[in-house]
């Protein structure tokens, strides 16, 4: 019965953050309402209430959703803790904002867009933290906390990630997430990298 259950809520979280996503990309998220997310989604409203006390509260869920499937995507091929990982999240990034074009436009030019990036920011903060520490905890230099090194590496991707959405045709996105990589090593002396290691032209 428990699995049956579970499978259920899985469906439920599936369906209101599909509907979520795709009301996100027609329309700013002050004029999406829970009535319209639960009608796209064919879900009740009681049902929203007993998971989400409100759409902010969904907006951090889908975030987190978002995050597992970067890990997933990832995971599987790169060693956590490397130069490659962080270079993953970069990337992972601005993979969803290609794809999410309209979305991310939509969130950017929303009425609200402090809040929501206040969201966004302690998400990642939590999502990129324990990297950290566990870099301390191998025995890494780090400049700074952990916490620190969390929030410096948090302001800085999301603000390159703005960069992008404004430039995004101008240069090779393979090529500049390395480049934007080696920038905050330099920045913050976070020796990962290896002294022969180089950028391709």
């Amino acid at each position: 019965m428990k699995d049956t259950l579970d499978l259920r809520v899985q469906k439920t979280y599936l369906a209101l953050t599909t509907a979520f996503m795709q009301l996100l990309a027609e329309k700013k998220f002050e004029h999406i309402t829970v009535n319209e997310i639960c009608d796209r989604a064919m879900i009740r409203r009681a049902t929203f209430y007993k998971h989400f006390g409100d759409k902010y509260e969904l907006f951090t869920f889908t975030i987190r959703e978002i995050q597992n499937s970067f890990k997933q995507k990832t995971e599987a091929s790169i060693a956590p803790n490397t130069p490659d990982s962080y270079t993953a999240i970069v990337k992972n990034l601005l993979d969803f904002m290609e794809a999410n074009e309209k979305l991310v436009h939509s969130v950017m030019e929303s009425d609200v867009f402090p809040i929501l990036l206040d969201i966004l920011s302690e998400q990642i903060i939590l999502d990129v933290k324990p990297h950290f520490l566990k870099d301390r905890q191998n025995g890494k230099e780090l400049p700074f906390s952990p916490e620190l090194m969390a929030q410096a590496f948090t302001g800085g991707l999301l603000q390159v990630a703005k960069w992008w959405v404004q430039n995004k045709n101008t240069v090779k996105k393979k090529i500049w997430c390395a480049r934007r990589l080696l920038c905050w090593k330099k920045c913050t002396d976070f020796r990962l990298l290896a002294p022969q290691d180089h950028l391709p032209e």
